[in-house]
This record gives structure tokens, sequence and C-alpha cells, in this order.
């Protein structure tokens, strides 16, 4: 169903035309971290290079062409006075858990592309904020996209020359100082040179990112998690679905997935990725409950797996989410956490709360594709 319908740019008066007839370049992507994709615009041909950026939570907001507060709500990617237009995609490029933005000129440009800090707004430090993908005397302008093909968590930048360009295809490991150049192919005959446009996977082979449940506030004195707590942990997880009927195979497989501590944003508690988990460094300003005796559950209810004891009452369950993560690297999907409160795969956590896979390792398996892969078949 319809969800947006508005003007980005000028839509003139009611009633009337408006000026603007360039057409809009469009991408998503979380730049508030509220768990909800916003729209990403730049203006089309005979436009400036200018890109807004509209909440997708707020429809009325949007449509009443308000956009989201601070610098990238709306800003100049490159000069004012250039009437090329502007490229945009989105994604994670320096790895702190932050949508960012990435920019690549209109046609008359240069293949310039820019990236935009997601937390500060401004652009990126170093030479991954400003870089040319083609030789720099080209002017036919560069179209942009953002995926993670090195699988280390962060966006890499991915290029495809814009009109009088040939149908070269590269990407940027964004995660070097270069950028380094990690792919460069030629799709389709060389000789054409109409442009091709390129887009980045919405599919990471991961879930979405599990989020602390609404209305708990954030501890400014909230303890910061280290490797060396993980361990026993992500160790007792393993256990935990070999019990619950996982096979050895596969919990052989699951132990090679590495685990990452970092600041993710916003309300992330964890994330997966091909191979490897990312968990939130304070389990999103509230702490975590990481569980001295994690084969055990005496700190739990019996009933409802509610905390009772005082050490992890308030506190995120470091198990839970390592096995919800798990559950990912086994292919299983989000649920619904207000259907399926209980529920190991439920989208969202709150605090004093743990859940197990004993009744639901049949989500586990609902991606074959995912299986075979995680097995090398």
């Amino acid at each position: 169903s319809l969800v947006f319908n508005f003007m980005a740019y000028d839509a003139g008066l009611p009633g009337q035309p408006g000026t603007f007839t360039g057409g809009v370049r469009v991408a998503a992507g979380d730049i508030t971290g509220d768990g909800t994709p916003d729209i990403i615009t730049g203006a089309g041909p005979s436009g400036g290079p200018h890109v807004k950026v509209f909440d997708g939570t707020q429809p009325a907001v949007a449509a009443a062409g308000g956009t989201i507060a601070g610098p990238l709500g709306s800003f100049f990617a490159y000069s004012s006075p250039f009437l090329g237009g502007v490229f945009v995609a989105a994604g994670d490029v320096n790895g702190d858990g932050q949508i960012d933005l990435v920019t690549g000129a209109g046609a008359g440009g240069g293949p310039n592309v820019r990236v935009f800090d997601g937390s500060t707004g401004s652009q990126m430090a170093g030479d991954i904020g400003s870089f040319f993908a083609y030789d720099a005397a080209f002017t036919g302008g560069v179209r942009v996209a953002a995926s993670d093909i090195t699988g280390d968590g962060k966006a890499d930048i991915i290029t495809a020359p814009g009109q009088t360009g040939g149908p070269n295809v590269r990407a940027f490991d964004a995660d070097s100082v270069g950028p380094e150049q990690i792919r460069n192919v030629l799709i389709g005959d060389p000789l054409f040179t109409g442009g091709i446009f390129v887009g980045g996977s919405v599919d990471l082979d991961g879930g979405l990112p599990l989020r602390l449940a609404s209305g708990f506030t954030p501890n400014l004195d909230a303890e910061n998690l280290s490797a060396s707590e993980v361990e026993p942990v992500f160790q007792a997880a393993l256990v935990r679905l070999e019990a619950a009927g996982l096979p050895a195979d596969v919990v052989q497989s699951l132990s090679t997935v590495s685990i990452d501590i970092t600041d993710l944003g916003g309300n992330k508690l964890g994330e997966s990725l091909p191979g490897r988990i990312r968990l939130d460094v304070n389990a999103a300003g509230v702490s975590w409950f990481v569980d001295s005796t994690p084969a055990l559950d005496e700190e739990f209810s019996a009933a409802g797996l509610n905390a009772i004891d005082p050490s992890a009452i308030g506190r995120v369950d470091l198990l839970s989410v390592i096995l919800h993560e798990l559950a990912h690297q086994l292919g299983g999907e989000d649920l619904d956490a207000e259907i399926y409160p209980s529920h190991l795969l439920a989208e969202s956590l709150a605090p004093s709360q743990r859940r197990l896979p004993d009744e639901d390792l049949d989500e586990l398996f609902a991606n074959g594709d995912a299986m075979d892969e995680l097995l090398g078949n």
C-alpha cells in the first residue's frame, strides 16, 4: 500500500505545477536510528546537488515538506551552482552503527564520490570522505550504492559511470585509508557508453538488528562489555543449541562465527552478518547481564524466565542476544515481538528477560540455503 506521496523539491503552489521538473533519485536508510528506514532524496538533472532526508516514521511531516533535524536533513553535497543533480546511497561506512550518506555527482560532474558521516553530518574524514572512482577528467557523473561486500560489517561503496561512460562497475573498501579498490569489472559490451546503474543488497543473509524494547532509558553509567566476558557465554549458547537438538556438525560450524563488540548506536543490541555477530558495547546504554553460570537459569523465574536475581534485574541478558543472533546465522527470521513476546527470534528484547531455543528450534531451519552455506554445501 502507498505510504508516501509527496514532492521532495519545489512542488509549486496548490493547483499549480512546481518549477523543478528534473525528477528525483532516492535511497533508504535509517539515518535517525529509530529502527525505521528514512527516505533519502537527490535532485535529478537540472537540479543542484541537493540532498534531503525525510523521516520514515512521519509521512505527514514529509508530505508537508519537512526534513529531519540536523545538517543531513537538507544540504548540498557539491558546489551549489552545479546543475547535474546528485545520486544517493546509504550504508554504515565507518562501522559505528550509524547509517552514513554516500553521494555521486550527476551528469556534467566528475566521478566524485563523497561520504557524509551519519553521526556528525559532516563529510567523513580522510580520503574516503571524497574520492574519484574513475578518471577525474570524465564528466558523465557517477552512480553509487553501498553494501558490505567484504563481510567486515562495514558498507563498501559500489560505483558505475554515468552517461558516456562504459559499463565499468567498481567497488571500494571503505575500511581502508585509500579507499582500496576491491572490484573492477565490465558488465556487458565494453563498447557500450550509455552508463549503468548499481544497487546494494537489501539482504545481508542476516536478520534486522535486535533492538532494546521500547520504554527503557539509557543509563549514563552503563558498563562496557569485554571479549573475555563474551567468550564463555558464547560457548554456553552453543551447548544450549546442541542440547535443544541442533546437529553437532551445525554447532561446530557455528563455533567459527566471530563476535565483535562495538557501539551499534540507537537502541540496537546486536546484529548478524555472514559469519559475524556484532554486539553493542553497553546494551544500548542499559548494561549487559553477563551470566557467570550461563548453563543455568537460576537468576530467572522458572515460569516466564523473568529476572529474580538483583544481578540480572534491569539488565539485558547477553546469552539471549547471542542465541538470537546465532539463530540468524542459521537463517531464522525476525518475528513481531508483540505477537511472540517470549520467542527467541522476537525482534526486540526487554531487560530482565531470558529467551531460550528449547521450543523455537524449528524456526532456526527456516532458510535451508543459509544452513547449506554455513555447512559449506
